[in-house]
């Protein structure tokens, strides 16, 4: 998926106060990772991937469902390893690992399938590789290889793992890939000619790579391409002393240069849908606030300044929603979430320190990282629908609504928030009933004659504390607070380890057309 970076490799990269809308995100979701570089979300919003820091220096990469969890994505080499792109339905990751310490150490591009499972893509007679970029549909991989004792060269790699050179014939020492479009059939990408000069290249499978020619209005800087292959955007430098401005770019219309009325464009990267161009500008204040552009070629520019320092990481499908930080570095930054409608929304609701690195298509899911202290970067996911964890047992048996009953979970599964959120919808009207939790999972058929299912097993606690047994009302819905840090138990009160998974439904009374009872499916989470 896209974000708004120009992505080098980041192993290559190693060795060489105004007005913001209230928060509309209440809930955000832990998801166990803690000393996390980076998370990010599939193009679904269902799954993720990032690194993990491990003992002894040690960065190891990693998978994230909702359903399970945290997965180590096995690393056939014991040295640093990063997963940089992932599949828009979670099933394929791609990125790196030194088979040695580096320095004397290579980089090898890996493949990680469905089952965890690596495959290393690096060429026979090849010394080293990565792969940064994939397409959509998991199918289509980019990234660069090199052959001792010749310099980089950009490539892609087809489902199979073949791998096919796409260095440019007019290039000279070395090439790298920009961007790939999210339909697999295109990459942008930046060689050095034999004198040294930098040019901008296209490579198709039907034609081979051909240079970006250069434009006349300045130097180009493409950063990303849209979905089908057919449009590039990216920054350029005009002819004016320090005066920088946008362009867009298709066979049909050519170069599409914008100056902005304010500021200098820092970063330009156009939607997936090609609909619009959008990045920072900074506006060369003291305090070195910078504002949000979106650019179309019918409507121009349209800015958007907080008046503060801003990060931008990474936009939707057609770039309606975007995500970063603002603030000043370190302990100063706050996650945000923008659309021209809300403006700047603030992501994180608990005070402490965040960032966002990464979207879903839809713009609904978002991740980042809360910053609980210099060394504990928690990965996190914030959603607008409010809803944290994943439902399983599902769907229920069909109550005397006749509807199957259905149970979601929001607020916050990090226990020093203090609120979690037991949400039972599609009850019978005016009924009462129950939330039940256990750590879990199970499937008993109709418990004591009821109706529907149970989906826990082993001690189930009874959340059944005044204020806790619940009347479903006109609309037939519910939703209690708990506090995930204790609640009773059959035995007592709970006090749930750090990082244990819980599950919980809702079991209340049902006529159907005996009176008896029946359950919600089930959700789960794990409680940090």
């Amino acid at each position: 998926m896209k974000d708004s970076s120009v992505h080098f490799p980041t192993w290559l990269l190693l060795a060489l106060a105004g007005p913001i809308a209230s928060p509309l995100f209440a809930q955000v979701e832990d998801i166990g990772a803690d000393s996390s570089f980076g998370f990010f979300i599939s193009g679904d919003g269902q799954t993720g991937y990032g690194q993990l820091s491990a003992p002894g220096g040690v960065v190891e990469p990693h998978r994230w469902t909702s359903i399970g969890g945290i997965e180590q994505l096995a690393n056939p080499f014991p040295f640093i390893g990063t997963a940089n792109a992932i599949s828009d339905d979670g099933s394929v990751v791609i990125g790196f690992s030194y088979d040695g310490p580096i320095g004397p150490g290579e980089p090898r591009a890996l493949l990680w399938d469905a089952a965890g499972v690596a495959t290393e893509l690096t060429p026979p007679g090849s010394v080293a590789s990565d792969a940064f970029q994939m397409s959509g549909d998991g199918l289509a991989y980019a990234g660069i290889y090199r052959e001792a004792p010749t310099n980089w060269h950009a490539c892609v790699w087809d489902a199979a793992g073949v791998l096919t050179d796409i260095h440019p014939a007019f290039g000279g020492s070395f090439s790298t890939v920009i961007d790939m479009s999210h339909d697999g059939s295109t990459v942008l990408g930046r060689t050095t000619d034999p004198a040294g000069d930098t040019r901008n290249f296209i490579w198709r499978a039907s034609t081979g790579s051909v240079e970006l020619l250069p434009s006349s209005a300045g130097q180009v800087f493409p950063s990303s391409i849209t979905a089908d292959g057919s449009a590039i955007a990216g920054r350029i430098s005009l002819p004016n002393l320090n005066d920088s401005g946008i362009f867009y770019w298709s066979a049909a219309t050519g170069y599409v240069v914008s100056d902005p009325s304010v500021g200098e464009p820092t970063q330009a990267s156009i939607s997936n849908d090609g609909s619009r161009v959008y990045g920072l500008v900074d506006l060369n204040t003291l305090d070195n606030s910078a504002a949000i552009f979106t650019w179309t070629p019918a409507g121009g520019f349209q800015f958007d300044d907080p008046n503060m320092q801003l990060t931008l990481a990474a936009g939707s499908f057609d770039g309606s929603v975007l995500v970063g930080s603002m603030g000043g570095s370190g302990f100063d930054k706050q996650a945000y979430r923008w659309t021209s409608a809300t403006s700047f929304v603030p992501l994180a609701s608990n005070g402490l320190a965040s960032f966002a690195s990464s979207v879903s298509l839809d713009g609904t899911v978002a991740t980042g990282a809360l910053l609980e202290s210099p060394s504990d970067r928690r990965a996190v996911i914030w959603s607008e629908s409010g809803v944290i964890g994943a439902n399983y047992c599902g769907p229920a048996v069909p109550n005397s609504s006749g509807a199957a009953a259905e149970i979601r979970l929001g607020g916050s599964n990090i226990t020093s928030v203090g609120a979690l959120d037991l949400t039972a919808s599609d009850l019978p009207v005016n009924t009462f009933g129950f939330f039940i939790a256990s750590s879990d999972q199970g499937f008993v058929p109709m418990p004591a004659g009821s109706f529907g299912n149970l989906c826990l097993s082993g001690s189930i606690a009874r959340l059944d504390n005044p204020g806790q047994i619940f009347q479903s009302g006109a609309m037939g819905t519910a939703t209690v607070t708990i506090d995930p840090i204790s609640f009773d138990g059959p035995a007592g009160p709970i006090l749930p380890p750090f990082g244990e998974r819980w599950y919980f439904q809702a079991w209340f009374r049902d006529a159907n057309p005996n009176v008896s009872s029946n359950f919600t499916d089930g959700a789960t989470v794990p409680l940090f």
